[in-house]
């Protein structure tokens, strides 16, 4: 038996996610408009996560700076502040203060897209300011647990909203880091000691970058399927084009927008003529192939963002033009008419053409007007094109006397 995977791969076309999936992801990286898609979604269900991630963080070096304050005895000498003292607790203020500004810049929401680069930014200075605090410790022979330096590499695989790449090279930039700041300020034989932990490194590297990167895939993955299941759950099997659910979404989100910023909507109501006549002359495989071709036709008219071409059922469409106006109406339905006469399919048991034709009725929504009103008026309009011979398209613009547009 397939498995799931293996199931949406040789199937729905159409469908970039199945075709991302087809095409594999062995580099972590998706085709451009899915990565920033599949991105977006990530950094937007991770923010409670950062937060609660920075909080704890910050409190662990708020915890170890109260341990400083102690083992340096400041709170009944602070005159006997040392210098190793004082650049132990500057590097811990530093760090404190700089987790404590990524918090705040969390909770603004026109700063999430460079969210990612003030993580990366966090770990870096939080991984060099504990290795020199390190290194400062093992000059005064004071006690250091170096072993925790180790967990500065794993903590940069957690799910902070990087990518595996961007997490690995965070990692590497510590560990060469770490490197650096060892020989600047160690001499042997601390520096020897600290080296031995260096080294420990790249092992940590590996193990956390095998386990992200094994992390990455399965949640990029999942996104994938998820969105293949709700595309299917909003397309037509058979023309790939949305289906009512997704246009009743859609011509709601054009009113609402619309009517925000005054720009109206164009809904067409497309039916092919005798189409129960087609089927029963030629039959049902070569009628499916029909409404394939119409529904080609309809997708050469719905390039831009907000517009959609759907299957209602049958062999009715429906095409959603944001932003349009009589001119530009008539000529769409000049169009159409056109494209689908140049396709010069046959229909030889048409009472009305030798080819298959269509008959369309359209409107252009008025301010304030609901989904369902602007429906019943082009459909209405559709009525009357079928009535008034077929093969022909007629318009509803309310606010001007009623137009008639033949088309043979």
């Amino acid at each position: 038996m397939l498995q799931g995977s293996a199931l949406y791969k040789n199937n729905n076309p159409d469908c970039p996610y199945s075709q991302q999936l087809a095409k594999g992801f062995s580099r972590l990286k998706f085709d451009p408009q899915l990565e920033d898609q599949y991105r977006h979604q990530l950094l937007a269900g991770l923010i409670t996560q950062h937060k609660l991630l920075i909080g704890i963080f910050l409190m662990l070096w708020i915890g170890l700076s109260g341990l400083d304050i102690l083992r340096f005895d400041l709170l009944d000498h602070p005159e006997q502040l040392s210098e190793h003292a004082l650049n132990t607790l500057a590097l811990r203020a530093l760090c404190i203060t700089v987790m404590s500004l990524v918090m705040l810049i969390l909770f603004i929401p026109r700063l999430c897209p460079y969210r990612p680069g003030l993580l990366t930014a966090m770990q870096l200075i939080n991984g060099l300011a504990g290795a020199a605090i390190i290194c400062l410790s093992k000059r005064e022979d004071a006690p250091q647990l170096d072993s925790a330096h180790l967990l500065t590499v794993v903590i940069a695989f957690l799910p902070w909203g990087l990518t595996w790449m961007q997490s690995l090279m965070t990692a590497l930039t510590l560990y060469a880091g770490s490197w650096v700041i060892g020989d600047l300020l160690l001499q042997d034989p601390q520096r020897a000691d600290y080296m031995r932990m260096v080294h420990m490194i790249p092992m940590a590297i590996f193990i956390s970058a095998l386990g992200g990167y094994l992390r990455d895939h399965a949640q990029r993955k999942a996104f994938l399927l998820q969105n293949i299941m709700r595309w299917q759950a909003e397309h037509d099997p058979l023309t790939n084009l949305a289906n009512r659910r997704l246009f009743n979404e859609q011509i709601n989100r054009c009113l609402g927008l619309g009517q925000r910023e005054g720009i109206r909507t164009a809904l067409v109501l497309i039916d092919i003529d005798h189409f129960k006549r087609y089927n029963d002359h030629y039959g049902h495989p070569v009628g499916d192939k029909a409404l394939i071709q119409v529904a080609e036709i309809l997708q050469q008219e719905s390039k831009r963002a907000m517009d959609l071409c759907a299957r209602l059922g049958g062999e009715e469409f429906a095409l959603l033009h944001y932003d349009s106006d009589e001119k530009s109406l008539r000529n769409l339905l000049a169009r159409l008419h056109e494209r689908l006469k140049l396709q010069a399919i046959q229909h030889a048991n048409s009472p009305i053409s030798p080819y298959l034709t269509f008959s369309i009725g359209a409107a252009i929504s008025d301010p304030g007007e609901s989904a369902a009103e602007l429906y019943i008026r082009t459909d209405k309009a559709l009525y009357s094109a079928k009535e008034n011979g077929r093969n022909r398209s007629e318009l509803d613009l309310r606010c001007a006397p009623q137009a008639h547009l033949r088309l043979a």
